[in-house]
Order: C-alpha cells, then sequence, then structure tokens
C-alpha cells in the first residue's frame, strides 16, 4: 500500500508442509512489516514458495522458502513432524508429533510448534501472533496469524492430525486423510 511516495510493505515467506502419519501442522512463514519511500518497482523483491508435505511417515515437511523485499528477509515455516518426529525450526516451528516437541520460532517473525502428547496426535504449527497449540488426544490448532493494513491475515500456522483447526492466515486445518492438505495460496500459512 502507498500514498505519497511512502510505502507500507508486508513481507511474509513461504509457509512449511505439514507431517505424515499422526502429523503435526507446518509452521507459518515469517511474517516483517515497515515502511519505505520511492515507487515499489525501485526495489528488488523476491518471493518464496511453500513446503511440500513429508510421505515417509519419519520426517518432517518441507521448510518453506524465503522472502525479501524492502531491505528485509522473512524466513520460511519449519516443517510438521512425522510419526515420532519434532517439529522443525522455522520463522515459526512445526508442530511436534506423538510425544515430540514442536521446532523454534525466530522472534520478530513467529511463534514455536505445538508439543504433541503420545497417542497418535500431531501438534499445530505456530503462527506470526500465536504459538502451535499443543495436541491432547485430538489435534492441535495452528497458531494465529496477524492482520495486517489491507485487513487480511497472514502467516497462519497449519493444525496438526487429526482436525486440528488451521490459524487464521491461511493455515490449513488437521485431517485425518492423504495426501496433505496445502495452506491458502499467497497467505505464508502453514501446511496440514
Amino acid at each position: 500500500l502507498g500514498t505519497n511516495n511512502t510505502i507500507e510493505y508486508v513481507v511474509v515467506a513461504g509457509g512449511a508442509g505439514g507431517g505424515d502419519r499422526h502429523a503435526g501442522g507446518g509452521g507459518a512463514g515469517g511474517y516483517r512489516t515497515g515502511s519505505a519511500t520511492g515507487t515499489v518497482s525501485s526495489y528488488s523483491i523476491t518471493i518464496g514458495g511453500g513446503g511440500a508435505g513429508d510421505t515417509s511417515w519419519y520426517g518432517t515437511g518441507d521448510n518453506g522458502s524465503s522472502t525479501s523485499g524492502f531491505g528485509l528477509t522473512s524466513s520460511g515455516g519449519g516443517g510438521g513432524g512425522s510419526n515420532e518426529a519434532g517439529g522443525a525450526a522455522g520463522a515459526s516451528g512445526g508442530g511436534g508429533c506423538n510425544g515430540r516437541g514442536g521446532g523454534s520460532g525466530i522472534s520478530g517473525q513467529g511463534h514455536a510448534g505445538g508439543y504433541a502428547n503420545p497417542g497418535g496426535s500431531g501438534a499445530g504449527g505456530g503462527g506470526a501472533n500465536a504459538v502451535g497449540a499443543n495436541s491432547t488426544g485430538s489435534g492441535g490448532a495452528g497458531g494465529a496469524g496477524k492482520q495486517w493494513l489491507n485487513g487480511s491475515y497472514y502467516a497462519g500456522g497449519g493444525g496438526g492430525n487429526p482436525y486440528g483447526a488451521g490459524g487464521i492466515g491461511g493455515g490449513a486445518s488437521g485431517h485425518n486423510a492423504s495426501p496433505a492438505y496445502t495452506g491458502t495460496a499467497n497467505t505464508g500459512g502453514g501446511g496440514a
């Protein structure tokens, strides 16, 4: 958004993929805002893509890719854990799975993923505005994203398996089926 040569911007990175089998939700991409002067065309902008969901049963979903622009870089989200794997670290961390912890987040960009209690469920991935919820037999909810000046929410964490709600801001809701669900395009939301 810009008026009178002032640009208000949000730099959101790619959300991560969710895990597989008792899956943790993917962490949201990094969220950073600021203002600049000039025109948008005078700045170099690189937009990062989302990470793919895990299909190995024992790894993590792929981390999202970084987005850079206006002198800032936002890091990609951390992948959700699978089976008995913890979530990966990222701008927001992925949710843990079946007795494992979530990945750490980056201060100023996002929050950590949740811890998954043993018993076959996944925790929520972290979001820009909140940590991912721990699982308590059902999937943990993804952490909430943040609302920008245009009224839209960005960078919500993915929900854990089964049926953890996706975080507002594009996070996918958890489910009990394959293939993985993706976060909403162009929001930085984590997958499930």
